[in-house]
């Protein structure tokens, strides 16, 4: 019902006049965070809740042609210099998360045939042969179980309907964000009550792959960390170990520099003040976010960026990027807050 509505209030805000009228509140640029694209026949296959992090391939292909046709879109590298210039004109940024496969076998494709740069952030582990994914693993073991016993961690019991399944599936979401690493890991033992991890091999880039997207003119290779932790869940020095680890495994990889970072989850609740000092003392030309927010004189090592469901069409696209989305976001959270201090006094 929620993607209804938002699909809704896209559709309206995309008309020409409603569009034409929010242009003064968009900002001056956009970076749009995708995770995978697949062919739709494999998109509509999927039921898991794992499929809101895909983009069918007509979508894909829909959304970047539209882009090429209507907007100017930069690397991640030249929205540096518009951000840092006195331009006003309004620029697009493409990025993706983890390093997926998909984004050699079916993405690149699409942005090579309408000339659209893109960043993929890497996750290192995944390259380096552990390619596990808890969230992969989590909803494997709960389409195949019709119970699950936890402990005192969440309330255990049968899961039989897909919906009980999804429900269970997003405390655990939850739960697992606020876990470290190796907490993550016991957490998934206990669930599945299997010792030994499932790897993921096929979802995932390989070095190699990594490479040859890296020569590719179109694509910019950067940091994703090397585990995918919540960063606030760690003590300074361990963050930045993480993130560290990651620039130094893919500029050892790719011999040259790695410039560019996207933090793992990357909402305030993930990453916020000392992250962000922590991927300038890393030395990161940029980092990025996934607050939803108007990028105007943004810093560097906080840059916004919008997430990209999969119902997202063109006329969809037009409406998120008209300025209207992040104008409402902004008044509901101003008056949130003052709520809260009303409540306070």
């Amino acid at each position: 019902m929620e993607n209804v509505f938002k699909r809704a209030f896209y559709t309206i805000a995309g008309l020409p006049l409603i569009h034409y009228l929010g242009r003064p509140l968009r900002g001056r640029a956009c970076v749009l965070c995708y995770h995978r694209v697949l062919p739709d026949e494999e998109f509509d296959a999927d039921k898991s809740p794992n499929s809101n992090l895909i983009m069918p391939t007509s979508k894909f292909t829909e959304q970047m042609k539209f882009l090429s046709e209507r907007h100017t879109v930069v690397s991640m590298d030249e929205l540096v210099e518009h951000l840092e210039s006195d331009s006003n004109k309004f620029v697009v940024a493409i990025t993706f998360d983890d390093g997926y496969k998909d984004n050699l076998i079916h993405a690149l494709p699409v942005l090579e045939r309408y000339n659209t740069p893109a960043t993929i952030y890497v996750i290192t582990r995944l390259p380096e042969g552990d390619t596990w994914m808890w969230w992969y693993e989590i909803w494997d073991y709960l389409e195949k179980n019709n119970s699950l016993e936890v402990g005192d961690m969440l309330e255990g019991g049968p899961i039989k309907t897909s919906k009980q399944k999804i429900k269970i599936f997003n405390k655990l979401l939850y739960l697992m964000l606020n876990l470290q690493n190796n907490e993550q890991r016991k957490t998934v033992e206990k669930i599945t009550g299997m010792s030994s991890r499932k790897q993921y091999p096929q979802l995932c880039l390989s070095w190699d792959e990594i490479k040859k997207l890296d020569c590719h003119s179109l694509v910019t290779i950067g940091a994703h960390t090397h585990s995918h932790p919540n960063l606030k869940q760690l003590t300074e020095e361990e963050a930045f170990s993480e993130m560290m680890q990651s620039k130094n495994k893919l500029e050892d990889q790719l011999g040259h520099s790695v410039d560019h970072f996207a933090y793992p989850f990357g909402t305030e609740n993930e990453a916020d003040k000392q992250e962000f000092y922590l991927a300038s003392r890393c030395r990161f030309r940029t980092a990025v976010t996934t607050r939803p927010q108007t990028i105007q004189h943004t810093a560097l090592n906080s840059i916004h960026r919008l997430g990209m469901p999969s119902y997202m069409t063109a006329h969809c696209l037009r409406g998120k990027l008209s300025g209207w989305e992040q104008f409402i976001r902004n008044i509901l959270n101003g008056h949130l807050n003052n709520s809260s201090l009303q409540d306070q006094n």
